[in-house]
């Protein structure tokens, strides 16, 4: 951090922006100083995001790591560059956040609302990759439910937005940011009346935070319409993974289709293709918020 701010290193930070990837990696491997060195593979892994308003790796970052292995790098030493690589640390006081009561409210919920979507971003991530046996059979149910949890998150992350909005000081200072942070919160802004804030709505308050008992009664009564002659396993066990229901996953299911995404024709690859254009727009929304938190609360506790 020091080598990336300190205005003692702002010629070299200049000078080696400007240079090809194999160079930097081979100056981060020599025998300069290790100031010079630090510089060079931060330049290398993508430089200072504010420059271009977004963090954009000049490189795949993997081709910077495998160099370093081959300049025989200890591998616990390449294992924390590719965690700086992919993630960037910054500090502050907590006089920082001693600010107007709304102000600070605001900049709390919005890091909340930042940690529960990575949180549940990652346990989905987490479920998709598993191989575990004890766990594939649960793939589908888990990786569901933790998309239900995001966008339950997302949909309460909109309210601060809207809050923001509303408030003359608090969009005061959205309109102060660098332009890609006003951009996504303008975006932000207008999902606050559209089809998906309908969407992340049903699925905080139908399918995830409450249960509706009159929408999943109906959702249950068109499974048994469909079939009933249909056998559905159900288990208990030594570990929680063994409590099992495979009806109440067919119900939920049903409903995410055909409740919360209004997807109710039949099923076809046309309905499929609807439901991923869904998805996707909603996974787009929670990247932009976790963008526009992430920057609007760095900025605000930098003091602009």
């Amino acid at each position: 951090m020091i080598c990336e701010l300190h205005p003692a290193y702002a010629r070299q930070r200049i000078e080696f922006s400007d240079l090809p990837t194999r160079q930097l990696v081979e100056i981060a491997c020599g025998p300069t100083s290790v100031q010079e060195r630090a510089i060079a593979l931060w330049c290398a892994l993508g430089g200072d995001y504010r420059a271009n308003g977004s963090w954009q790796p000049r490189v795949k970052t993997q081709m910077v790591f495998d160099y370093l292995c081959g300049a025989g790098w200890p591998h616990s030493m390449v294992e924390i560059a590719r965690k700086m690589g992919r993630s960037r640390i910054k500090n502050f006081r907590s006089r920082a956040m001693h600010l107007p009561r709304e102000m600070s409210g605001v900049l709390l919920r919005l890091m909340q609302a930042v940690n529960d979507i990575s949180l549940a971003a990652d346990a989905n991530d987490m479920w998709a990759e598993t191989t575990e046996q004890n766990r594939a059979y649960r793939r589908g149910a888990a990786r569901m439910y933790f998309i239900r949890v995001l966008m339950s998150h997302l949909h309460e992350a909109l309210k601060i937005v809207d809050e923001i909005n509303k408030d003359t000081d608090l969009r005061a200072a959205a309109d102060r940011c660098d332009a890609r942070t006003q951009a996504n919160f303008a975006t932000l802004v207008t999902m606050l009346n559209s089809r998906e804030r309908g969407q992340l709505f049903r699925f905080r308050t139908k399918t995830t935070f409450h249960y509706d008992p009159a929408v999943l009664a109906g959702q249950l009564e068109a499974v048994i319409t469909q079939d009933p002659d249909a056998i559905w396993s159900c288990s208990v066990g030594s570990t929680p993974l063994d409590w099992h229901y495979e009806l109440a996953d067919a119900v939920m299911d049903r409903t995410v289709v055909r409740f919360v995404f209004g997807a109710d024709e039949p099923r076809s690859p046309e309905r499929f293709e609807k439901i991923e254009k869904f998805a996707t727009r909603l996974d787009e929304i929670a990247t932009m918020f976790t963008d526009f938190a992430s920057n609007f609360v760095e900025r605000r506790l930098r003091g602009w």
